[in-house]
């Protein structure tokens, strides 16, 4: 998502808010991944890489799984208030410059993390990401359930692991199989109102490949992977555009949501739109 803003013009930072496992230094290769202090502003300078910024833990605590020395394998043990901490100075006291977009990337579940950096960033938007088994999107209906409390509001959701296309000796066109099942995530749709806020992504070899190297698959320019390229394109284009109408609302609203009301009595929501039109739905 990050790199494919970036492609669109924007000027972008990611910040791995995962401690315990953080990912991005693997993800991604800066040139010269050691965090430093800018003698000027006192802040932690950003390792770059494609012209993202990056800010993640594991560049402050390198970690090697395949490493003989063992301290080079130490895993980061703390307790939830510490980690948030941690996290939240990561957040505030990098030099991200000017950006357009921070992305943000959640370690799962609804913990000290996420709302730390709730109630300390202001968060535009969230993207939420799934994979179409039912014990997934349990833990997205919570998710999507938090972000509403904080009045952070989901502009789409990305559901990975979606397909898998499988060739066919026979020489016709390549199979469409689902190996994790299909129908649960227009069920979150429905739920949730996301219409046409959904994308989904292959199971692809290449995928895992190039992040396994720190090369971004948006960025590759195989002909192979134009389809898949698209895809993430179609998720910032997606991004940006439902964000830039949150922002839109709020300044002229005060607010990104219509009101919901809820008449017991008659079993009724009623949906208040910005216009003031009403839309009456029987419970």
């Amino acid at each position: 998502l990050a790199y494919a803003l970036s492609e669109m013009g924007f000027k972008v930072g990611i910040l791995d808010a995962d401690v315990y496992g953080p990912s991005l230094p693997t993800m991604l290769t800066p040139s010269d991944p050691t965090l430093r202090l800018n003698n000027t502003n006192g802040l932690i300078v950003a390792p770059v890489y494609m012209d993202v910024k990056l800010m993640s833990f594991g560049f402050s605590n390198p970690f090697d799984p395949l490493s003989t020395e063992k301290k080079a394998r130490q895993s980061t043990i703390m307790r939830g208030p510490m980690a948030s901490g941690v996290i939240q100075r990561l957040a505030t006291d990098t030099d991200w410059g000017d950006l357009d977009y921070l992305v943000v990337d959640f370690p799962p579940g609804t913990g000290d993390i996420q709302l730390t950096l709730a109630q300390t960033l202001q968060f535009a938007s969230a993207l939420v990401v799934t994979t179409p088994q039912r014990l997934a999107h349990v833990d997205v209906v919570k998710g999507i359930d938090m972000f509403d409390k904080v009045n952070v509001p989901v502009v789409g959701l990305v559901e990975n692991m979606a397909h898998l296309d499988v060739n066919c000796e026979c020489g016709k066109s390549p199979q469409r199989i689902y190996p994790f099942g299909q129908g649960r995530t227009q069920t979150l749709v429905e739920l949730f109102g996301l219409e046409n806020k959904v994308v989904q992504l292959p199971i692809m070899s290449q995928i895992s490949e190039h992040g396994d190297r720190g090369d971004p698959v948006v960025l590759s320019d195989s002909t192979q992977l134009r389809e898949l390229r698209d895809s993430y394109l179609q998720i910032s284009q997606m991004v940006v555009k439902n964000t830039k109408e949150i922002i839109e609302a709020k300044a002229l609203h005060g607010k990104a949501t219509p009101q919901v009301d809820y008449d017991d009595a008659a079993s009724t929501i009623t949906l208040t739109k910005f216009n003031g039109e009403k839309i009456h739905i029987s419970a």
